[in-house]
């Protein structure tokens, strides 16, 4: 956390309010085949089938404007807060899976 500068930045973002209205950051850790079900209900929280990753990501892109962390990272950094409700979407550790079923949903929803 300290090396990635996400420590950092959410003590910046604790400290301005409008943040905290504005702002969901969401992480996911592992984005599953649909074929995957068992392995995903025997790690709830931990895992998501692709097409239930779709459609939270289809709802985000609706309601919120989805940014990468490099831009938030950017606004923080010039004190900028977000005109309207934003996401970013994160994923932790990094799997492969993430790759293989995250990504497609990501690029075909224009998601960074």
């Amino acid at each position: 956390m300290y090396y990635s500068g996400m420590l950092y930045l959410y003590s910046r973002l604790k400290t301005h309010g409008t943040y905290e209205r504005k702002l969901k950051i969401l992480m996911y850790h592992s984005v599953l085949n649909d074929n995957d079900k068992l392995r995903a209900e025997l790690q709830p929280g931990m895992c998501v089938l692709q097409s239930t990753f779709e459609k939270q990501v289809r709802y985000l892109s609706k309601k919120y404007e989805v940014i990468s962390i490099e831009k938030l990272f950017e606004m923080v950094s010039q004190k900028r807060a977000p005109d309207k409700s934003t996401a970013v979407i994160t994923f932790d550790d990094g799997w492969r899976d993430n790759y293989d079923y995250a990504f497609p949903v990501l690029m075909k929803c224009n998601c960074p």
